[in-house]
């Protein structure tokens, strides 16, 4: 009862500081096609954390996003969503209808996208430096206010600094692109931050995985991930890497004792599950807090090391003191509790609350800053990957400089369909920004899930980020997961991570009644199309269109960002990965979803009277191939794998090297190999 009481005060203080009131200074923006950084001067002492902000009279728009978390302040942990409004007051009046398991936003926006009255796009993007941040308020349908300060109570001086980033232009895509690229060029934000094109990509998350939280929870112990690791080993199913989760730690009452296995829970310590490595089983991850454990650093701590370093904040939680030094000190060793033990990547959480840890104390920005740069640092130097997670608000996402994904979804749950509905929508709307520096990782999925086993695995498929299941071992349904990978687990990867097309970008899909569509890009300039029906209010079945018109939005998050695709001078055919069957795409394909189902479909271009589909039991078939190349009369294919394989002919099939054939209809065939070699010559 009494820490419900704290929580609540800490709320209570949180929504005052919001409502505090600002003399805002008018701002007169440009809002011509270009993006730009309006800089300032942060200097003085906090009013409550704030240091003073700006007031925008907004362009005239048709629709709006507004990128805020749920809870009240800075508390959102994993929870910034995208709230389509065709007015921004109507986000903050007492009619607007809550999303059942999210509520409804709180004003403290992350970033901001307008679709405007004359057809452009403006977004507006908040800042996070080494000392200070900034964050949006609405005022009204017209006006925002960009509210900038610590979060503190310490007096800064910062000269020049960057306040926010905006921008304008007739592509969606091209000005998200823009605003960021300017930005990580920054010569206050660079030193934290990198695109995520001009990051490596950790080898093991190439892999499928498997996770011990979904299904096990805290309920680990050295015999449970022993069976879970041997049953790995003897099914079929490759999964290359072991993430072990919460649950492991020397702790009280959630507060960390020591960065020391469980010795209860683990009597051998590490050494008897990281000798179960093995030519299928790669890689090995280990979970951390942020900050030590939800509750931080128990006061009977066994970690000397530690003693000058530490701190009670507000809520008589002990944490870092927010120092270089602490930091260094303290991730030093957590990073090594994993590097020591043989551990290959660490999974970091609830590094959201360790920005929330720091409010009103000298100065949250910084506090958080330190802690994330060295994190990131001795990841980098130790380890092989970093997972971040619950890691949503601007100090978070401006301090990714070598990590390179990060959770943009809310938790999956099992046979959950309210919460997968959320999952889905916040995963992909929050890439759209979030995506600019991190591969988007969507969170773990039960295989086994009664409802949402495809449907979870395909959108995962479509992230381009690691894929990993929760299942016990004996429990996973090949069906839905040998479609993600090769036989040797290696993931079907997206040329970059799926995006809602700019159709459904604005639906109130949630609340609503439209359809959510979602693309890829894929290799040999084809594409995949995934489309929703997510709404918690319209339960009829919905009328789906995927155009030629959706292709050309395919590199939507490639980086760096080509412009919109050309069609191709013969056209697109489409391929219904469920129905598995195809036709050229002329004006649409059309068809209808029932509540809470999804439609993968392939979209390849035709050269030369061919189209190579790819292999028929893979969800990104067109990954599978290796390179084709098509000529009059002659087909030649060489795949990934040797297995049936789907490809479009304008003209009857004759003959197939080392492979028979299958006609399929609307010029689809199926070809069949013979032998197990993976190249093939077809003749029309």
């Amino acid at each position: 009862m009494i820490r419900k009481c704290i929580v609540f005060f800490v709320l209570i203080c949180l929504m005052s500081i919001q409502s505090l009131s600002v003399s805002a200074k008018d701002l007169h923006l440009s809002f011509t096609d270009s993006c730009q950084i309006f800089r300032a001067a942060m200097k003085g002492k906090p009013v409550e954390g704030v240091l003073g902000s700006y007031r925008i009279k907004l362009p005239a728009y048709k629709k709006a996003l507004f990128y805020a978390s749920r809870f009240k302040g800075f508390d959102g942990i994993n929870q910034n969503f995208s709230w389509p409004a065709d007015k921004l007051s109507q986000l903050f009046d007492a009619s607007f209808t809550p999303v059942p398991t999210i509520d409804r936003p709180v004003n403290c926006g992350v970033f901001l996208v307008l679709e405007l009255q004359d057809g452009g796009y403006w977004v507006l993007q908040p800042v996070a430096v080494d000392a200070a941040m900034s964050w949006i308020e609405v005022v009204d349908d017209s006006h925002i206010d960009i509210v900038y300060g610590t979060m503190g109570t310490d007096e800064v001086d910062l000269l020049d600094v960057p306040v926010f980033a905006y921008g304008r232009s007739g592509d969606v895509y091209k000005v998200v692109s823009d605003v960021w690229k300017l930005l990580a060029k920054d010569k206050y934000i660079k030193k934290n931050l990198k695109l995520r094109g001009e990051k490596n990509y950790p080898e093991p998350f190439n892999y499928l995985g498997w996770c011990s939280w979904e299904h096990f929870r805290k309920n680990i112990n050295e015999k449970v991930l022993l069976e879970a690791v041997d049953e790995i080993e003897k099914c079929e199913v490759p999964v290359r890497w072991v993430l072990v989760d919460h649950g492991h730690q020397t702790q009280a009452m959630d507060k960390l004792i020591d960065f020391k296995v469980n010795a209860g829970k683990f009597p051998g310590g590490w050494s008897p599950l990281l000798s179960r490595r093995s030519e299928k089983i790669k890689w090995f991850g280990l979970w951390h807090c942020m900050y030590g454990l939800w509750e931080g650093i128990s006061p009977e701590h066994d970690m000397d090391f530690l003693r000058p370093y530490l701190m009670k904040n507000g809520r008589e939680r002990i944490i870092l003191n927010g120092s270089r030094e602490a930091a260094d000190v303290f991730y030093e060793k957590l990073v090594a509790s994993a590097s020591d033990n043989d551990f290959d990547f660490i999974k970091v959480d609830v590094q959201t609350r360790d920005f929330n840890n720091y409010l009103m104390t000298a100065n949250a920005v910084e506090a958080h800053y330190n802690n994330a740069a060295a994190l990131e640092r001795y990841a980098r130097k130790e380890l092989k990957g970093l997972m971040n997670c619950m890691a949503q608000n601007l100090p978070c996402v401006f301090n990714t400089k070598y990590s390179a994904t990060t959770r943009v979804s809310v938790d999956y749950r099992l046979n959950s369909v309210p919460m997968a509905r959320n999952h889905i929508y916040q995963g992909f709307q929050n890439t759209l920004w979030m995506g600019q520096t991190v591969w988007p990782d969507h969170d773990m999925f039960h295989s086994s899930d009664q409802k949402l086993g495809r449907l979870m695995a395909v959108s995962k498929a479509m992230s381009a980020a690691p894929i990993y299941m929760s299942d016990p071992p004996k429990s996973f349904v090949g069906e839905y997961i040998f479609p993600l990978a090769f036989s040797d687990g290696r993931i079907l990867r997206p040329m970059a991570p799926g995006a809602p097309l700019p159709k459904s970008l604005f639906n109130n899909v949630l609340m609503g009644e439209g359809v959510y569509y979602v693309i890829a890009p894929l290799t040999g300039q084809s594409a995949a199309v995934v489309a929703y029906s997510l709404s918690n209010k319209n339960m009829a079945p919905v009328n789906v269109d995927i155009t030629p018109q959706d292709y050309t939005y395919a590199d939507a998050m490639v980086q760096p960002y080509p412009g919109r695709r050309q069609l191709p001078a013969e056209g697109l055919v489409y391929y219904d990965w469920y129905e598995k069957q195809g036709g050229l795409l002329k004006d649409k394909y059309a068809f209808s979803l029932q509540n809470m189902e999804d439609r993968l479909v392939l979209l390849c271009e035709v050269n030369n009277g061919w189209s190579v589909i790819g292999l028929e039991n893979k969800y990104l078939s067109p990954v599978s191939v290796l390179e084709f190349k098509a000529e009059k009369d002659k087909l030649t294919v060489v795949l990934k794998e040797s297995a049936p394989f789907v490809i479009y002919s304008d003209k009857p099939v004759l003959r197939c090297s080392n492979a028979s054939h299958k006609e399929l209809g609307n010029g689809f065939y199926r070809i069949i190999p013979t032998s197990g070699e993976n190249r093939f010559v077809i003749d029309k």
